[in-house]
């Protein structure tokens, strides 16, 4: 019996927390000049605020590199759009690694550390309230501060399209 009372808590939590439907996970891809193409994750903290974390990988034009980030985000409805539509806006942080090839920097090739400040702000729509499916797509731009070995850059401005399973 207290086996099968425990597995019912369990099943009944994991039910629960499914339908609250408080992660994401998928990909966000764009004209990144750090990053690339980034596996994206969110955790909702409640109906207005969430936290974003994205991996990025990016190796072309002679610049191959990687991006750890994190963002803290506000989430507003739009209902002046259909029922699903969502505005966010955050800042946030990243550290990575980049490597320039020869030609880029006289002399040698170059690697280092960096050190970023992020904002973001977007447009995404959750298909959960039109047709029953847990996936999220979005739009967002993404500025960044970018700050490694002695050098400041401000990386233009990263427009992306993302695609999240919500669960």
């Amino acid at each position: 019996m207290k086996k099968f009372c425990f597995l019912a808590a369990i099943s009944l939590f994991a039910i629960l927390n499914l339908s609250a439907q408080k992660h994401s996970l998928g990909f966000r891809t764009g004209s990144g000049q750090v990053s690339g193409a980034e596996l994206s994750y969110q955790y909702k903290l409640n109906d207005l605020n969430r936290i974003q974390l994205d991996f990025g990988l990016r190796s072309r034009k002679g610049v191959d590199a990687f991006k750890v980030g994190g963002l803290y985000q506000w989430v507003q409805d739009l209902p002046q759009l259909e029922e699903g539509f969502n505005w966010h806006y955050g800042f946030g942080a990243g550290l990575g690694f980049i490597s320039f090839d020869q030609g880029l920097f006289p002399s040698e090739n170059y690697g280092t550390t960096l050190f970023s400040l992020d904002g973001m702000v977007g447009l995404e729509y959750s298909f959960k309230e039109l047709a029953d499916i847990p996936l999220q797509a979005g739009i967002d731009v993404k500025p960044s501060l970018q700050f490694f070995s002695g050098y400041f850059d401000l990386i233009g401005v990263d427009l992306a399209l993302s695609l999240r399973w919500q669960f």
